[in-house]
This record gives C-alpha cells, sequence and structure tokens, in this order.
C-alpha cells in the first residue's frame, strides 16, 4: 500500500503548463471512451464545464457515461483531500485535480470532472468472487490500484488508532482519480479517504450495521503491521505477537531455508489455515495489521496482508465463519508497487 510523501504530491497533483492535452489524451485512451462515476454520493452532470453551473441530474455511484469528443474543457482544482500519513500531525492536502469533460448519460449530454470517474468500481480477481459481499475493507491512501468498493446504504466505519488504544466511529467515503505525470506511463493516483483521516487506520463496509460493543484487540498496530518474514520466523518478538492472537506459520519441509509456506489459526485444539499459495496468498511474507473483535462476538477477528508487489490484505470474521471453521475470510483489498 502506497502512501505519497509531500514532495511527490507536487509532482503529481501540478501537470506542468503545456503538458494537459498530452495528458488527458493518454486518459482518454485508458477509459476507451466510457467511464463509471465513483462518487459514493454521486456526481452531479452539469449544464457547464464549472462547479457554478446549473446541475441537469445526479448520475449514482456505478453508472457508466460516455465521452463526447477528444477534447477536455479545461483543466481545474474543485478542492482538496486532508491525509496525516505515517499517523503523524503533519498535515498534507492533496488537490482534487481534473478536467471538465463533456459525457452523455441516458440520452442527455453535459458536463462531469474527470476526477470523480474511472473505468470500473466494485471488481475482485479471479478467485476472490466470494468476498466483498457483505463486507468490504479499504484504507486511506494514494496508490495506483482502484480498490473502488463501495455499496450504498452501506454502513462504514472507520478505526482511528490513538495514545491509549483506538476508537470506532461512522464515517462517510470518497474516492478520487486523479491524472499526473503517472499516466503517461499507464497509471493514474486513486486516493481513498475517510470523512476524517487524522490517525485513520482502516475502514470497514458492512451491509448491517456492527454491533457497538467489541473487545480491545489483542495486537493492532494499524498500517505499518507486524512483518513476519521466511528469515525472521523465529524472532521471539514475533513469535510472541503471533502466539498472543492464536497465530502460527507452517514451513517448507523442501526448503532448507525454512521458508513460510502458510499461516495457520489455532483456537481450543481447532486449527485452521488461513493463508498459503493454494489459496492465492503469498505465506512467505505477511503482515498481522488487526488481531481483535470487530463482529462484536468477544472473538478475535483479523487482517492480513499478504505478500508485497501484487499483493492482497484479507478480512477475516469470526462470526461469519462456517461449519468447521474459526474464520471466515469476507473482504479483500488489493495492493502493488505503483512505479
Amino acid at each position: 500500500m502506497k502512501q505519497v510523501p509531500f514532495f511527490l504530491l507536487l509532482l503529481f497533483c501540478c501537470p506542468l503548463k503545456g503538458q494537459d492535452d498530452q495528458l488527458f489524451e493518454h486518459w482518454l485512451k485508458y477509459t476507451e471512451g466510457k467511464a463509471v462515476v465513483i462518487a459514493p454520493a454521486g456526481l452531479n452532470l452539469r449544464e457547464k464545464p464549472t462547479l457554478r453551473s446549473n446541475v441537469l441530474r445526479s448520475v449514482p455511484f456505478g453508472e457508466t457515461v460516455k465521452i463526447i469528443g477528444s477534447k477536455h474543457f479545461g483543466a481545474d482544482t474543485v478542492g482538496t483531500v486532508d491525509f496525516y500519513f505515517n499517523a503523524s500531525d503533519q498535515l498534507t492536502s492533496i488537490p482534487i485535480s481534473g478536467y471538465w469533460l463533456k459525457v452523455s448519460h441516458q440520452g442527455m449530454q453535459g458536463f462531469m470532472f474527470s476526477a470523480y470517474l474511472d473505468k470500473a468500481v466494485n471488481r475482485v480477481s479471479a478467485g476472490d468472487e466470494a468476498l466483498n459481499r457483505d463486507y468490504l475493507l479499504l484504507f486511506p491512501e494514494v496508490s495506483c490500484i482502484a480498490n473502488y468498493a463501495y455499496y450504498p446504504g452501506w454502513h462504514w466505519y472507520g478505526y482511528y488508532k490513538s495514545e491509549t488504544g483506538f476508537f470506532r466511529k461512522e464515517i462517510e467515503v470518497s474516492f478520487y482519480n486523479l491524472i499526473d505525470q503517472e499516466m503517461i506511463s499507464g497509471n493514474t493516483n486513486i486516493v481513498i479517504s475517510g470523512s476524517n483521516n487524522k490517525f485513520l487506520q482502516f475502514i470497514i463496509g458492512s451491509r448491517s450495521s456492527l454491533p457497538e460493543k467489541y473487545k480491545t484487540p489483542v495486537y493492532f498496530v494499524g498500517n505499518a503491521g507486524i512483518s513476519v518474514y521466511s528469515m525472521n520466523y523465529n524472532d521471539f518478538a514475533i513469535d510472541s505477537i503471533l502466539r498472543q492472537c492464536n497465530l502460527r506459520v507452517g514451513l517448507n519441509a523442501n526448503d532448507s531455508y525454512n521458508s513460510i509456506e502458510k499461516v495457520i489459526l489455532e483456537r481450543q485444539g481447532t486449527a485452521q489455515e488461513i493463508g498459503s499459495a493454494e489459496m492465492g496468498l503469498d505465506a512467505a511474507i505477511f503482515s498481522v495489521l488487526w488481531c481483535g473483535d470487530i463482529d462484536g462476538d468477544n472473538k478475535n477477528d483479523y487482517i492480513i496482508h499478504y505478500g508485497e508487489k501484487g499483493s492482497k490484505t484479507i478480512l477475516y470474521l469470526s462470526k461469519a465463519s462456517e461449519k468447521g471453521q474459526l474464520i471466515k475470510p469476507v473482504a479483500v483489498f488489493y495492493s502493488t508497487y505503483c512505479c
């Protein structure tokens, strides 16, 4: 999961004069002439390419619009989104910049702003079709992966870290697709934001409301995670944390380096394999981001990040488990190196 420091923001938020047309040409090729609304509250179709123009209609999240023509109608910045990277007090304000486009929606033509449009929403990779049905997992970040996972009418909870522990509150979610220099190499900068990002660690969306009471986590470190690699699996401090979370690793018996082959959960004499290559997860490198109750049943739930490039972060809930299971994977968040 990439978090972008301030000096990089200057690069991707402020394209040089004269580059707008080139960047927009690449973005138009990327969208193939069609785009999907990624604004959770819907996006206004306007009479003219300006925020002061009359609204013709509001187009809901996930609806497709057709882009008319091959030119934009002006570069613009329509606000900022505030981040506090590394859970510090240092504020970074990211400009919401993009282009005004002429589009058509269900026979009506008007103008929309590109920062709220992209190619698709609610996508999952092959093999993950059973996930993201009743729960969603998001992280506040700037990345190049389009984790536009959202359903109107769901409940959205932000989990915040403080000096004394953590707290949870209901929030709103926003997505932005920012066009910048990386567009030339095929990347856009995707922003996922909560209504308040200060000390926000992750976001859970739930079809039903989560219980008000939940147990303090056994172990919680947020986005930094406790990373476990094949070369340090026997580190005493890491092993102690894993035991507190009822986790252990299975080693590859055919590997002279004793690399980690799988992650196993054990509780009350029952064991369940929760991460391995057969599950499409890179257990050789994983991070425990959360170990504690989320769903209110006084049993540990987990958020575990697997792999490096092309990695996945999985939300496991005990309350969703089926017969023979201790926990069940319910949501996935995708990550990769953005370079």
